[in-house]
């Protein structure tokens, strides 16, 4: 996000002062998020693209259950996606992070649900620094049915073991 700032500043023709006194936001406010390391408030950001002529808006990401079922979660794939060319678990933890941030359907949960069992218990490296998806684990442990996440746990394992 820090090119795009100062990338939209330099095509206006701005300096950072200039863009400070027409925004109201401080230089050194400025210069933080140029260099990407400031952590703005959505009311700065919308006073500096109010400069520009943009928007700021933030949404939902919404799960890419194409993506989730080509890394090996086990769900019927419900969207078209791009081929993934490189399967790996950063792409994987990447896709059920954001799944999780989702709205998902009960058979969802279960899918997601059972990829995170088999990565945790047979590659559990791969999440031990993801608080997000131990926390789901922990709380879904006991509201799903265990005859069916069996089976989902087993397809995802079958999956995700070809490429971790």
């Amino acid at each position: 996000m820090d090119v795009f700032w100062r990338d939209h500043r330099k095509t206006m023709g701005l300096t950072q002062a200039e863009l400070a006194q027409k925004s109201g936001v401080s230089i050194p406010w400025i210069q933080l998020i140029e260099k990407g390391e400031g952590n703005p408030s959505l009311q700065i950001l919308n006073r500096i693209a109010e400069v520009f002529g943009i928007q700021v808006t933030f949404s939902q990401p919404q799960a890419d259950w194409g993506a989730l079922s080509e890394l090996g979660v086990p769900i019927l794939k419900t969207t078209q996606s791009q081929p993934l060319l490189n399967l790996n678990s950063e792409l994987l933890i990447f896709h059920l992070k954001r799944a999780l941030i989702s709205e998902m359907s009960e058979r969802e949960k279960h899918a997601v649900y059972s990829t995170l069992l088999a990565l945790s218990h047979h590659y559990p490296q791969h999440i031990q620094k993801e608080p997000t998806l131990k926390n789901f684990l922990n709380q879904h442990s006991l509201q799903l049915d265990h005859g069916q996440v069996i089976k989902l746990r087993r397809l995802a394992l079958a999956s995700i073991s070809k490429y971790l």
